[in-house]
């Protein structure tokens, strides 16, 4: 696997998918709800990016994306912070080929804008929301706050249509807030939040 990377996170340079349509994210494959266009309007038009007039324009669609975590003590081993987030697509049986059940990571992201793990002003994520995936409880009130949980649907390149950005976006699905905590299991519940 050929792969794109920075400080703060490592992609494939070849959507693992393809491209695929929106359409198809959301009908065929189920990895996106009905709202997903207008989430996408919503951050070209706060980007200043063109909306091209097709709805079919095609997505790279990316099988996992690898990010780097701050040094947080949640992390079992300091000297490898990587984490690795993965959206698999579910896929019918094919011949001797067994079906492939879908797969959605969830992660926990820090809440507020502008909130980073990145001290280095030139990295790239410097100011976008961190994301790793949720592997451990969060008993602790300190290590919650700030934190939203979500399940990663969609990593995705932005089409050339749309402009150049060359960060992969990840459509995801958020959780009620960390606030039900349950002693007798050393977790909180949350539900989906729509």
């Amino acid at each position: 696997m050929d792969v794109r990377g920075c400080h703060g996170y490592k992609v494939a340079k070849t959507p693992g998918y393809g491209n695929v349509t929106a359409d198809d994210l959301i009908n065929k494959f189920h990895a996106a709800d009905k709202h997903f266009p207008w989430y996408l309007k919503e951050f070209l038009l706060a980007h200043s990016f063109p909306i091209p007039p097709s709805h079919n324009v095609l997505f790279g669609i990316v099988k996992c994306l690898s990010v780097t975590l701050p040094q947080i003590p949640q992390a079992a081993d300091l000297t490898n912070l990587s984490d690795t987030i993965r959206t698999i697509l579910p896929e019918p049986p094919q011949g001797r080929r067994k079906a492939v059940s879908a797969q959605f990571d969830t992660i926990l992201a820090f809440e507020k804008a502008g909130s980073t793990a990145f001290p280095d002003p030139s990295n790239p994520l410097k100011g976008v929301h961190l994301l790793f995936t949720f592997r451990h409880t969060l008993a602790d009130q300190r290590v919650k706050k700030g934190l939203s949980v979500g399940q990663v649907c969609i990593i995705f390149q932005l089409p050339p249509e749309y402009g150049r950005f060359d960060i992969p976006l990840a459509y995801v699905e958020w959780y009620t807030p960390l606030q039900l905590y349950i002693p007798s299991l050393g977790m909180y519940q949350v539900t989906q939040s729509f």
